[in-house]
């Protein structure tokens, strides 16, 4: 063996070719599908965060109606009549989730559409019917004795004028109708989604073969969510992601799992097949290990063509010497070959097509984010902004002032103020001229208190014609200059006259309007300094005091 010149040449081409066109695709291949199976898991875990976005963002749309409800005039006087149009409306519409809805007094009566009057009190979530009852609350699933079916409770305080507890709205949202939304919720074909609450209870999983467990703690080892430590850290991470082998298929699966804003703690996770989910990287392998195998081939071809090219005119002069004949050989030179340039050719269209794909993928994550957080920002705006007058609704009140207390209390500021404000002889207007003209009056007086106000100040519609203005870092004599400009401002408009003339259309303008009847403001005022003995409602409570000792006068 190896006793020729050309059999030792051939060898020794073909194992260095061989060896180092190995190591050079094995390098390749690890990077290449190292850095695609990052980018893919990245890609998973931000479609995983937009998913659990978008059911907070559903959660809170369902509690920004039911908060929608507990000021409405009928909710507030427990009309029952008023109050079963209103339920059976939102019950009946499209994209509500609500199947059942009371209106529950503090005795534990409750008013429903189609339902009447019920005792309640064996039901679970009345316990939550008590004065120190939050604004809001979101309840762990419970068996809902009416539906007959397992529920997830929305509950929301209904308040009188005065800020005292009067009742509670509770919904019922069925977990079937949870499980159904995790119908789309997938990273690949074969993967689906599943909500735990923050014990680790399941709250929503479109399998029925899971209705029959507790806690995820309960589940076969091996066989969903794998060992006590992939249950740790979905209980204690806000997001992660983790591996498990399934004991029934074999295979390797792999999760993702993030917090649902708006909840008490639940995460929405994504199962999905490993291999599955890697299969473009997986196929991108096959890829090189067919190109280094074409490249062997031609390495193969050219060590013979090079050897040839060197032995062949030797093993003609050796012929022509043992034959002892002049040596009519002609040795050839080297000449370049075009495997080479094919190889490269071959890597960089590999490297083009990997490229673009990243860019789609990129470019997709950016117009799904974009789409996410115009929808965001416009059901934001929906639910903390007055549809009349621009200004922020009575909803955003506890928001605000909570902001501004906190900074008191850490030092950020001294104190702020919160004025209360009442149009008198409001109800004349709307009543003579009709709501047109009251709600243009509404408009314009908004326009006067941000021209005396500063950019900092935070004024909302609590209600009709009543007004609240937050008041930063301010003191009670600059709290006095501010209402002397308000007031100022408004005896400006002289009732009116004019300009309801103007929108009326009545060239002589409106008869002069009884000294009685003439629209003013009463301006009342409170100041927080972070006592500990000073809560948001005596706050409201001592400026809408202020106000009426003033309206009296």
């Amino acid at each position: 063996m190896f006793k020729s010149i050309r059999s030792k040449f051939l060898f020794v081409y073909i194992l260095l070719f061989t060896i180092t066109i190995t190591a050079l695709s094995a390098m390749f291949m690890y990077s290449t599908t190292r850095q695609f199976n990052e980018l893919t898991t990245d890609q998973a875990m931000e479609n995983t965060r937009s998913f659990a976005k978008e059911m907070g963002d559903r959660l809170l749309f369902h509690r920004v109606i039911l908060q929608g409800m507990a000021i409405e005039d009928g909710v507030q006087a427990f009309d029952k009549e008023a109050v079963d149009e209103i339920i059976k409306h939102y019950l009946n519409a499209d994209g509500i989730f609500f199947e059942n809805i009371f209106l529950i007094d503090t005795k534990g009566r409750a008013l429903a559409y189609a339902k009447g009057y019920e005792r309640v009190r064996e039901i679970a979530f009345y316990k939550h019917v008590a004065p120190d009852t939050p604004d809001y609350y979101i309840g762990d699933p419970i068996w809902d004795l009416l539906l007959r079916q397992p529920v997830v409770q929305i509950s929301v305080a209904v308040k009188d004028k005065e800020g005292e507890l009067i009742g509670v709205v509770e919904a019922s949202v069925p977990l079937k109708r949870l499980s159904k939304e995790l119908e789309n919720t997938k990273l690949i074909s074969d993967s689906f989604g599943w909500i735990v609450d923050r014990e680790g209870m399941i709250i929503a999983h479109p399998d029925v073969a899971f209705e029959t467990y507790t806690n995820i703690k309960d589940l076969p080892r091996n066989d969903e969510l794998g060992n006590a430590k992939n249950f740790e850290d979905i209980l204690t991470w806000d997001e992660g992601t983790g591996y498990y082998w399934h004991s029934e298929t074999g295979v390797k699966r792999g999760y993702t799992f993030a917090t649902v804003k708006h909840t008490p703690g639940w995460k929405l996770g994504i199962t999905f097949v490993e291999q599955d989910m890697f299969h473009q990287s997986a196929g991108l392998g096959d890829l090189l290990a067919i190109s280094a195998g074409l490249a062997l081939v031609i390495a193969i071809g050219v060590t013979i063509y090079l050897t040839t090219s060197i032995v062949k005119p030797i093993q003609e002069l050796t012929a022509s010497t043992q034959n002892e004949q002049a040596f009519e050989g002609q040795l050839s030179l080297l000449q370049e070959n075009e495997e080479i340039k094919t190889l490269i050719a071959a890597y960089n269209k590999m490297r083009a097509r990997i490229q673009l794909h990243t860019e789609e993928l990129e470019n997709l994550v950016e117009e799904r984010t974009m789409e996410l957080n115009k929808a965001n920002e416009a059901l934001y705006k929906q639910a903390t902004v007055d549809r009349l007058t621009g200004i922020l609704n009575r909803g955003q009140l506890n928001v605000e002032a909570n902001k501004l207390m906190e900074e008191v209390k850490t030092g950020a500021m001294g104190a702020f103020g919160i004025l209360f404000m009442d149009l008198d002889n409001f109800k004349y207007y709307n009543d003579s001229f009709g709501h047109d003209i009251g709600d243009k009056i509404l408009i314009d007086v908004v326009k006067r208190f941000i021209s005396v106000t500063s950019a900092e100040d935070i004024l909302i519609r609590y209600g009709g014609d009543e007004f609240i203005i937050l008041l930063p870092a301010i003191d009670e004599e600059t709290v006095k200059k501010v209402i002397r400009r308000i007031q100022q401002s408004m005896d400006q408009t002289d009732s009116y006259r004019k300009q309801i003339g103007q929108w009326l259309a009545l060239p002589d303008g409106i008869d002069e309007i009884q000294e009685s009847k003439k629209l003013s403001i009463s301006i009342g005022y409170a100041i927080y300094y972070g006592r500990e003995d000073q809560s948001l409602e005596d706050l409201l409570k001592k400026a809408d005091k202020d106000m009426y000792d003033k309206k009296q006068k």
